[in-house]
């Protein structure tokens, strides 16, 4: 039975590898996300290699550059 903790961890993993997927996906680039964000490109390669939390406060703006809603990113087949 995974805890939920590594479960916990195992779906954030998944919303990290989601946000990338997409923005390569519609050719946006790391600056572009970083721009809207008011921080580094080094911040958002961090985030997208699990290396920095991401914030709620971010991720709500990471969707609005994509032009998505929460919960595609978070569940892409919906």
């Amino acid at each position: 039975m995974i805890s939920k903790l590594k479960m916990v961890n195992c779906r954030y993993m998944n919303v990290v590898k989601n946000i990338r997927e997409i923005r390569l996906q519609k050719s946006i680039s790391q600056s572009a996300i970083a721009d809207e964000l008011g921080v580094d490109v080094a911040v958002i390669s961090n985030i997208e290699k699990g290396k920095r939390e991401l914030r709620v406060s971010e991720l709500e703006k990471i969707a609005k550059v994509l032009r998505l809603s929460l919960i595609h990113i978070s569940e892409p087949t919906r």
